[in-house]
């Protein structure tokens, strides 16, 4: 079947103008989705992000804490879960005092978090507070499978679940909660800004949970 030059030319253009269309659709599709929840697409939840966060929890290695008897033995271990004691207050962030709220009597072993846990918080907040002049709120540390699911019935935003990637990454001591409620818009942008430039570097996981109030950080072995 012949096809001129002009017939040729036409169906080109029409090709153009059609990915010209799709690519604008699919651009725009993205500008909704980020204006209606309000949270940049790099930090919003998905079950893509939620299995990411697992899958780091496998490949370095960090095991999910059952009980407290396993957050007591990895407390000053050798290895990348050696958890250390995490300052209840700082110049530049302190911490909820309803971590650990259903376990009273046990609330101090909450406060404890791997090392690079503590080197992201020696750090990030501080940055965070001599630039805006907020103190950041840490809302929770570490959280074994047995007080997640006990959390999981007063808070449905605590994920449990039987399935791999529904694990918990506070139950692998990796993670920090980062309240937003205070941080005023210079805060709270810092802090996006911040989180989306690490999770680029491949040194967190970042989500900006709306509901809960808080950004979500799982934090890896290879922050520095």
């Amino acid at each position: 079947m012949h096809v001129s030059e002009g017939s040729m030319l036409k169906l080109l253009v029409l090709f153009s103008f059609c990915l010209g269309l799709f690519v604008s659709s699919d651009a725009e599709a993205g500008r909704k989705r980020r204006k209606r929840s309000g949270v940049p697409i790099a930090l919003q939840y998905s079950k893509a992000k939620q299995k990411q966060q697992n899958r780091a929890a496998n490949k370095h290695k960090l095991t999910r804490i059952k009980n407290l008897s396993g957050v007591k033995k990895l407390i000053g271990t050798k290895g990348v879960q050696n958890l250390v004691l995490i300052s209840s207050s700082t110049s530049s962030y302190y911490l909820d005092k309803d971590i650990g709220y259903l376990d009273p009597s046990n609330k101090v072993f909450y406060h404890y978090s791997c090392t690079f846990v503590k080197d992201f918080l020696d750090k990030e907040p501080a940055e965070a507070h001599r630039v805006t002049g907020k103190r950041s709120k840490i809302t929770s540390l570490t959280r074994p499978t047995e007080y997640q699911v006990k959390l999981h019935k007063w808070k449905k935003g605590a994920i449990v679940g039987s399935k791999w990637w529904q694990q918990s990454s506070h139950s692998t001591c990796a993670a920090v909660d980062i309240s937003f409620y205070k941080l005023g818009s210079s805060g709270k942008k810092w802090w996006r800004s911040r989180l989306i430039y690490l999770q680029s570097q491949g040194q967190v996981i970042a989500v900006e949970e709306k509901n809960q109030g808080h950004f979500h950080v799982m934090v890896l072995p290879t922050y520095k």
